[in-house]
């Protein structure tokens, strides 16, 4: 089974760590990689065209370079992400969308969205996950995906807990352990940590960003606008955004037997 992994670029816009991560991401689950770029008008589509086989090309010389497919499509980019349904994960520039729009569309596909900014790079190391959780069951979806990317990609998992209320922080944490344990006991191979914070779930993330690959967020959280656009603004990795409970990623196996995963010590 794989996901195909879409990233769509408006024209002539095609920003290289938006071209690089999705190459990236895709060549570490051995899933294929679709990109579809919107053009309005005349706008040159071919510099766009030599950055993505460029990328994919160059993710090549660690893994087994993924399936590549390149659309153009005169939709508005959103719009034309409505031909793949049933991608695992879907990315955008988040310099060029606002959140809302990113939200909406998350919404709309009832899937995972990736907002990839212009510092949002892999590094040689692969950087742990970090998933945030409030201790409520709308923080379980990300948390689900968070742990199924994570075993994907070859990477650990830091955990941020802040409880959604301060008078139920013993009972939120108690439901946060028993999710936690259970995925940790399903993913074997992760190394997983915990860090619980006083502060408010999302200036945590923002603060812990700074050393992850992608910070995963639940639906609760995608509801509080403002907030949650601070921390796209400060962060230095993608951000994923877990709309609602949905297939969990999944790699391609046949392709991953064939290469060694770096893993996170």
């Amino acid at each position: 089974m794989t996901d195909t992994v879409l990233a769509g670029m408006t024209l002539p816009h095609h920003p290289p760590a938006m071209v690089m991560w999705a190459a990236e991401y895709a060549a570490r689950t051995g899933n294929p990689l679709r990109v579809i770029l919107s053009r309005a008008g005349r706008c040159n589509p071919d510099p766009a065209m030599r950055a993505v086989r460029s990328a994919v090309a160059g993710v090549g010389a660690r893994y087994p370079a993924p399936p590549l497919r390149l659309t153009l499509d005169p939709r508005p980019l959103f719009s034309a992400f409505a031909d793949v349904p049933d991608a695992g994960l879907v990315l955008v520039d988040r310099d060029a969308h606002r959140w809302s729009a990113i939200r909406g569309l998350a919404t709309r596909r009832a899937g995972p969205v990736a907002a990839v900014g212009a510092d949002s790079w892999w590094t040689q190391k692969v950087q742990p996950l970090l998933v945030g959780t409030d201790g409520t069951a709308s923080s379980e979806p990300a948390l689900e995906w968070a742990f199924a990317a994570a075993d994907c990609i070859g990477c650990g998992v830091r955990v941020v807990f802040s409880p959604a209320a301060a008078t139920e922080s013993a009972k939120l944490r108690e439901s946060m352990l028993t999710t936690v344990t259970a995925l940790t006991a399903h993913h074997r191979a992760l190394d997983v940590r915990l860090h619980s914070r006083d502060s408010s779930l999302l200036e945590a993330l923002s603060w812990h960003s700074q050393s992850a690959s992608m910070t995963v967020l639940g639906p609760r959280n995608g509801t509080v606008t403002a907030a949650t656009e601070r921390v796209l603004l400060r962060s230095n990795c993608a951000i994923v955004l877990v709309p609602q409970r949905g297939a969990a990623p999944t790699a391609n196996r046949s392709t991953m037997d064939s290469r060694v995963l770096p893993r996170h010590a």
